[in-house]
């Protein structure tokens, strides 16, 4: 199945968002093409989010991933950490992700379902690090989310978010080019202030943040590599606010 082919869902809770996800999991990791954006758009993702660990000084460390869907990280993250509980709220995702820990050895990812609105199944001051990637743009009850966050880190722990960039104008672009965009209508993109403002309200302070991001995935060839020669450029510009990524840390 392509990106194309996925229908946003009308939402009210959360519950419709997982229901979402819990029907597209069997296709989820070929939504994309299998070509140079898309491996390009995912290497970058990932370098800005080993950044930000090392930046935050977490690695090895005990590690919360919120929204890991089918873990497309998850070999690559086990590594960083000491530990990872790995969450969602799809059944079907979790399903597909303990398939690809078992082919992989991986013997310090442990697999829970839940919403990352309500995680009553971890324990208070839990982990070291809380992470993310594209989670908490589909997040309805916001609060609740940044709550429970605070509540599963440690004293001065660490979350860390990878989220699209609400000021970037690629979005309105695809919604044109490709007739696509959000997953469900309750979907919200944040700018970094509006992220900044989110997560110091509820007591965090900002340790890192960077915009990256000009070559979206499942782009053909030729324009992937023309936006990946220049995104060096972008990134260290004024334009760089207008890149498609955000990548953040905050400490409690």
């Amino acid at each position: 199945m392509r990106e194309t082919d996925f229908a946003t869902r009308n939402a009210v809770t959360e519950i419709d968002v997982i229901e979402f996800y819990d029907s597209y999991a069997s296709s989820w990791d070929s939504r994309f093409c299998n070509n140079y954006a898309t491996n390009y758009f995912l290497e970058r993702r990932w370098r800005s989010f080993v950044d930000a660990v090392e930046y935050s000084h977490v690695y090895k460390k005990k590690a919360i991933e919120l929204g890991v869907g089918t873990g497309v990280y998850i070999e690559k993250a086990c590594s960083l950490f000491e530990s990872i509980m790995a969450v969602d709220g799809s059944q079907n995702m979790i399903a597909i992700l303990q398939g690809r820990i078992k082919k992989s050895n991986i013997d310090n990812v442990f697999t829970l379902h839940a919403n990352a609105t309500n995680l009553k199944k971890i324990h208070t001051a839990n982990a070291d690090c809380v992470y993310f990637f594209g989670l908490i743009e589909h997040i309805i009850d916001v609060s609740s989310f940044l709550m429970e966050i605070k509540r599963v880190l440690k004293k001065d722990g660490v979350v860390i978010g990878v989220t699209p960039n609400k000021n970037s104008p690629w979005y309105k672009i695809r919604h044109f080019i490709r007739q696509t965009g959000k997953h469900c209508t309750t979907d919200k993109y944040y700018s970094l202030n509006e992220l900044n403002e989110l997560f110091s309200s509820i007591g965090f302070h900002k340790i890192y943040s960077c915009y990256w991001g000009a070559v979206p995935a499942g782009i053909n060839d030729c324009l992937g590599r023309f936006f990946s020669i220049i995104e060096p450029l972008l990134e260290h510009s004024f334009m760089r606010s207008l890149l498609g990524g955000i990548t953040f840390s905050y400490k409690k």
